[in-house]
């Protein structure tokens, strides 16, 4: 690999592994809140918004209102950053900033806060989501997802690249990390 042209080597992620046989790794950063696009090129961020919410639906464990409340979080935190070009639903400029899974945690608080549930319902659903949210921000899951910028597309897309998943240990993380 390290014979051929820079632009022909192959590029290798491994999350969760700083290096492998001696050859230090650049570490792969993936923004769920992040479409995958190439440099200006337009992206659908309300689309973005309904296939992340459809992704932390199916890989967290959630029943009853929390998808619909996953549903309204993450909808409010888009709205909240982008206004009135997320609500147009047509393809816009990429965004110079998105937001993290931390600061998903804060705005279920301020959805949750909204609602005029019972205090101990309110209670028991923030510590749902809060639960849910903040794995996503534990170990190599949040060293690879709750990242301000995801790596440079092309630098994935334009070159030959492995990403090796072999450390994240469980099923439902590779899947939702794959499907990011």
């Amino acid at each position: 690999n390290k014979h051929l042209p820079e632009d022909m080597q192959f590029k290798i992620y491994m999350p969760g592994c700083d290096e492998f046989e001696g050859h230090k790794l650049e570490q792969l950063r993936i923004n769920p809140f992040q479409p995958a696009a190439v440099k200006g090129a337009k992206v659908d961020m309300i689309a973005r918004c309904e296939n992340l919410v459809a992704l932390l639906n199916a890989s967290l464990p959630t029943s009853d209102i929390l998808p619909v409340l996953v549903d309204e979080t993450v909808y409010s935190l888009y709205l909240g950053l982008y206004k009135k070009d997320f609500l147009t639903g047509r393809p816009v400029e990429q965004p110079k900033i998105y937001p993290t899974l931390e600061e998903m945690t804060k705005m279920a608080e301020y959805v949750l806060s909204q609602k005029h549930y019972e205090a101990k319902v309110k209670d028991n659903l923030m510590a749902c989501l809060q639960t849910r949210f903040q794995y996503l921000t534990r170990g190599t899951r949040g060293q690879l997802l709750n990242v301000d910028f995801s790596t440079d597309y092309s630098q994935i897309f334009d070159r030959p690249t492995i990403i090796n998943i072999s450390n994240i240990s469980a099923a439902k993380d590779k899947a939702l990390i794959m499907s990011i």
